[in-house]
């Protein structure tokens, strides 16, 4: 089964292969062909409003995505009539040479496939492989189909016979192949190309199959392009800034552009017209509502395409969905499913899509009205990490008012009991579909019950995104709090997010794969003296292990970020996080356990690496830190200090209260021998076992919990002379509100005598285990940099073997 929900690695990326065919990064074995990662911006969106516009060769429609299905304009009236009715979400149609047949993509969440529509009998042909199938374009003939396939691991070209149902492969490259499109004359294919970390629009020869690359741009997500259809001119989004700008160049001499669109526009998929004197595109607006757009080609102002009626082919009606906890009207996550099941998209804000669940989704503030087909519609609502989804289907009715009243419960109420939450990871632009501002965060915020957000500016290679938002910090209505920050991507030595300094730190990227702008003798510690700084600020190693291993076993050593453990060694408040939607907990916590071991507290963090501006992408807060907080509003500074002197714990469901002697909490200091525990356990949904550890060994355990269950365990410790007690829960399947691979919830550790003491054996064997793993690290580094001047980052190892040997 082709998997569009597998939830694998950052930058929402989503597998063509099994997970025993994943590659590193940047693969290149000796000279063969490799997979890279899908990212979740190659493919189709749930869109309310115009997506995906491609005008009819005979010039009197154009066709387009819109609320998941595939919609024809007629151009001189100016009504759109719906002309697909399933469960699967369509998008990116292309037409016939003859205008008489769409073909699409339809995703079913697991699965993508092509239809071939015929406009007049509504009959329909699937062409479907047992991988994904994307991006549509007929032949000159339309005898044959053009498409991108995942049938071989990477997405190639192929081209389908209708007579024959044969394949025939047309490109062969590493990296991903899409959007195809003929050139005016059928003798050759323009499409584009992933060759990491480049995007480019190549050209090939259908008679003698070589190829050329016309256009080339570092990691940009929407970079979208169509071929004149008369001539051998190009349309294409180019980025500028954060902003897309619609461009065209004559392929045969690209060097002059005419920039049809300047400014703070952010252009996606244009089409041309079937004269090739307009071009069309869609731009989402400031609530994320897509509008049909064009601009004429020789220039002048950009206009919305007016669309006078929607034909539905169906009766609608608005429901009213109003979500309630304990008779209070309160902002949720919802779901909303029509009769077929099919999805429907909000007319507010973003539409959202959880890969791990397969559920679209997106929020309310408690009341929302909402358009829907008349018959059967389910929703679904939860109100935060802590909050039991419920499930509601009712009839709505074309000639009545229609009201859902849903009551949501929480498992446990974190403010009652003296905590607040935060995600300290995610991103608000990232060359998603979407554009946002930092205050879209707010409704998200209070959707899932979160009180502190810190949004990430990050690099897309050479692009430093979001840098208007440096120094934003939003105090909502709810008394939460929205802070910017920064993740610096110091690729392959291990990306830290920066959170607390109001200014950026440069570079903000280098390493292997990177341009070299300047010395690459460039180490981490800089980054950690930089955030030690600035007061109530944390440097912390983001999605640190990938997969659920143990770092410390073998050559797994590789697998930890390079400067990890030299900086967990010899810097302060260095931060791990420990939950994160892109990294295994289990693995994570391995590497934690480590550094506790020989004494060093690092910093217990979570956060899911959300992209705001994303279509697929997990909610925010469904990896996050509880801190002990008693104030009403979130205000940053006690917040951060109780986070640095671990008074908390992180989870992605289940909650961990850790008690000893029946006052000692997670940031304490209890003496060793004899000890009382108490351990408070609740969680929204089923999980597998609760443990508690001593110094990384479990010396209690019990089985889980049932969904929406809260229960108390007791019991005593023989604690030793030094180290530190902890609690953790984990396994299980995964329904919302989680929205990761296994539930998981760990403690911050209770000292013992002295923070930072240890215990003489646990020492000595993490010792050995560090060094075991820095030697392999170290071996990395020289491999991968080969003569380059790394003297900086291989002192900086040396100086951390040499702490851990004494």
């Amino acid at each position: 089964m082709k998997n569009l929900r597998l939830i694998l690695l950052p930058l929402l990326m989503f597998s063509l292969v099994t997970q025993a065919e994943w590659t590193n990064r940047y693969p290149k074995v000796d000279g063969q062909r490799h997979h890279i990662y899908l990212e979740s911006y190659e493919l189709p969106i749930l869109s309310s409003g115009p997506k995906y516009p491609a005008a009819s060769p005979d010039g009197q429609s154009l066709a387009f995505a819109s609320n998941g299905w595939i919609w024809i304009l007629d151009l001189k009236t100016n009504v759109a009539k719906r002309v697909t009715a399933g469960i699967s979400i369509d998008g990116r149609p292309r037409w016939s040479p003859d205008s008489s047949r769409l073909a699409f993509v339809a995703d079913t969440g697991t699965d993508s496939a092509i239809t071939v529509l015929n406009i007049k009998t509504g009959d329909s042909l699937e062409i479907d492989t047992e991988k994904i199938d994307l991006d549509p374009e007929f032949s000159a003939d339309g005898k044959s189909l053009y498409l991108s396939s995942g049938k071989e691991g990477v997405l190639d070209i192929w081209q389908y016979s209708f007579s024959s149902g044969i394949f025939n492969k047309i490109t062969e490259l590493d990296g991903h192949s899409r959007n195809p499109r003929l050139s005016s004359d059928g003798a050759s294919l323009y499409f584009s190309h992933l060759d990491w970390p480049e995007r480019q629009i190549r050209v090939r020869s259908l008679a003698d199959g070589k190829e050329k690359v016309l256009k080339t741009v570092s990691i940009a997500g929407q970079f979208g392009f169509d071929i004149h259809p008369l001539r051998d001119v190009l349309a294409y989004a180019w980025p500028v800034h954060d902003d897309l700008n619609l461009v065209v160049a004559d392929v045969n001499d690209l060097a002059p552009v005419n920039n049809l669109t300047p400014g703070k526009t952010y252009v996606q998929g244009p089409a041309w017209s079937s004269d090739g004197q307009t071009i069309y595109y869609s731009e989402p607006d400031k609530h994320q509502q897509f509008k049909l757009m064009s601009v004429p080609v020789y220039g002048g102002s950009a206009k919305e395409v007016p669309i006078k009626k929607w034909d539905w082919g169906q009766e609608r009606t608005v429901v009213k969905v109003v979500t309630k906890l304990n008779g209070k009207v309160t902002p949720t996550r919802l779901s909303v499913k029509g009769p077929t099941g099919h999805a429907i998209p909000n007319t507010l804000g973003a539409t959202y899509f959880d890969s791990q669940n397969g559920e679209h989704y997106f929020y309310s503030d408690g009341s929302v009205e909402i358009e829907v087909p008349v018959g059967e519609i389910t929703v679904k609502a939860v109100h935060g990490l802590m909050g039991m989804a419920v499930s509601v289907t009712s009839v709505a009715a074309a000639s009545q008012s229609n009201k859902i009243v849903i009551p949501v419960t929480e498992v446990w109420e974190a403010r009652a009991a003296g905590y607040k939450s935060a995600d300290f990871h995610l991103h608000l632009n990232y060359d998603g579909p979407y554009r946002q501002v930092t205050s879209d965060i707010e409704p998200l915020l209070a959707g899932e019950n979160l009180d502190l957000a810190t949004p990430q500016a990050a690099n897309l290679h050479n692009r430093l995104m979001d840098k208007e938002f440096l120094g934003d910090t939003v105090a909502t209505k709810n008394g939460g709090l929205i802070r910017f920050a920064q993740e610096v991507r110091s690729h392959f030595h291990g990306h830290i997010g920066v959170v607390g300094p109001t200014e950026f730190y440069f570079p903000w990227f280098w390493g292997p794969g990177y341009p070299k702008h300047n010395d690459g003798n460039l180490s981490n510690v800089d980054v950690m003296k930089f955030v030690s700084s600035h007061p109530d600020s944390i440097g912390t190693y983001v999605h640190p292990i990938a997969t659920d291993i143990n770092p410390f076993e073998g050559a797994n050593g590789t697998s930890i970020p390079l400067e990890f453990i030299p900086d967990g060694i010899l810097s302060e408040n260095v931060g791990l996080e420990l939950v994160c939607a892109w990294s295994d907990a289990l693995g994570t916590s391995e590497l934690w356990y480590r550094l506790l071991n020989v004494g060093r507290p690092v910093i217990a963090m979570a956060g899911t690496d959300m992209f705001v501006d994303f279509h697929r992408t997990p909610a925010i807060g469904t990896a996050r830190v509880y801190v002990q907080q008693s104030k009403r509003r979130t205000q940053w500074s006690p917040y951060i200090s109780a986070v640095k002197q671990g008074r908390s714990f992180v989870t992605n469901s289940p909650v961990l209260l850790l008690t000893l002697d029946n006052q000692a909490r997670p940031g304490d200091v209890v003496e060793g021998g004899k000890k009382s525990f108490r351990l408070e356990v609740a969680s929204s949904i089923a999980f597998d076992r609760v443990e508690i550890l001593v110094n990384g060994a479990v010396v209690w355990s019990d089985k889980g919990l049932n969904r929406g269950e809260s229960r108390q365990f007791s019991g005593h410790l023989i604690l030793p002379a030094g180290g530190w007690v902890a609690a953790r829960a984990y396994g299980g399947e995964t329904s919302w509100p989680l929205m990761d691979s296994y539930p998981f919830g760990h403690t911050s550790p209770v000292w013992i005598n002295e923070i930072g003491s240890t215990d003489p054996i646990a020492k000595a064997q993490a010792q050995v285990e560090l060094l075991g793993a820095l030697n392999q690290l170290e071996a990395h580094a020289q491999q991968t940099y080969g003569d380059e001047d790394i003297s900086k980052l291989m002192g900086r190892l040396k100086s951390a073997k040499a702490v851990l040997a004494n």
